[in-house]
């Protein structure tokens, strides 16, 4: 069998160390000195939204009569919110009707359409 060759590598002098050490940590300072303080990040100003906060209450079988008796949720809701006169829905069935809501599609298209497993 042949000898193997092994060749080293050179290290890095003490003057390359040094100059490499020097280099990052200006890197590191020139960081930390572009990062906003505190106290700038405070003074800027929110974004603006581009969408609305939207909170979705589902509720289910409860009629319209039932609702006189929430008198905090109408306080907390109603009050400061918005009422309906009417109420439109595809489907009337707790699970078609959640389905609905949760996928953007009709009962026929998620096929949902009972409470029951098929």
């Amino acid at each position: 069998m042949g000898a193997t060759t092994v060749t080293a590598v050179p290290a890095p002098s003490g003057r390359r160390r040094v100059a490499a050490a020097a280099f990052l940590a200006g890197l590191l300072c020139a960081a930390v000195a572009m990062t906003p303080s505190g106290s700038e990040a405070k003074k800027r100003p929110a974004a603006k939204q581009k969408r609305p906060n939207i909170v979705l209450i589902m509720d289910d079988d409860q009629s319209a009569e039932m609702q006189r008796f929430l008198t905090k949720t109408n306080a907390a809701i109603g009050a400061h919110g918005v009422t309906f006169d009417n109420s439109f829905v595809n489907y009337s069935l707790c699970c078609p009707s959640r389905s609905t809501m949760l996928t953007g599609q009709y009962a026929h298209n998620h096929g949902v359409r009972g409470n029951q497993l098929p």
